[in-house]
């Protein structure tokens, strides 16, 4: 009976998995699958304030001089912002593009 459990496991071989590949994530959504859920969908971006947003509005409102209600087009703006990608059926974290 020993014999037989040495054997059993000297004849497994374990089977490497793979992660998916996702696709890159970039400032538009993207059709990926879920490693959540598993469903393939496409993702639900949301635009949020970055260091981008920032920076801008920091060489804008020092550049406008009296004028430094100009440094707030960075942050109406969604060209200066980060883009976060999340599943819309389970709501699944898939990643940040960052300007």
């Amino acid at each position: 009976m020993e014999v037989e459990a040495s054997k059993a496991a000297m004849s497994y071989t374990p089977v490497n998995q793979q992660p998916l590949a996702s696709p890159p994530l970039g400032d538009r959504s993207v059709r990926m699958g879920c490693p959540y859920c598993g469903k393939l969908v496409v993702s639900q971006t949301t635009y949020q304030r970055g260091m981008l947003t920032y920076v801008a509005s920091l060489v804008v409102g020092s550049l406008g001089g009296s004028l430094c209600c100009l440094c707030l087009i960075p942050c109406c703006s969604d060209d200066f912002k980060d883009v976060e990608h999340r599943c819309p059926a389970c709501d699944g974290y898939f990643g940040t593009f960052k300007r």
